[in-house]
């Protein structure tokens, strides 16, 4: 069985190869879309991703301005400062720091 789908592929390089410039993208179309997207990097995912043209609200444009003008200034929380705030630990984010408390040394487990 193995052989027999190497020389199908060996047969679809040879038209490949032969194919007339002109109608090499399309081929190439219908490869990419039959090729499922769990095999493709994640950069190659994104690229044939479609694009998001959900428009934007002046709401949401307000709401985003403040946003950017808010991290020019500074005014950011880190990554490790969010879980702190929320209790949970920088190393296993789905487990709460009393769970990852040391039993014997009532502490937390050092980082």
């Amino acid at each position: 069985m193995e052989t027999d789908v190497t020389e199908q592929r060996l047969h679809a390089h040879e038209l490949l190869d032969i194919l007339p410039a002109e109608k090499v993208n399309q081929v190439l179309n219908l490869l990419e879309e039959m090729v499922p997207d769990s095999n493709l990097s994640l950069a190659d995912r994104l690229a044939r991703a479609d694009v998001d043209d959900e428009e934007i609200t002046p709401e949401m444009a307000a709401r985003l301005d403040r946003a950017r003008a808010s991290a020019e200034r500074g005014d950011t929380i880190s990554h490790e400062e969010v879980l702190r705030e929320f209790g949970l630990d920088l190393f296993c984010p789905t487990r709460t720091r009393s769970e990852i408390i040391q039993p014997s040394r009532k502490s937390l487990v050092p980082r």
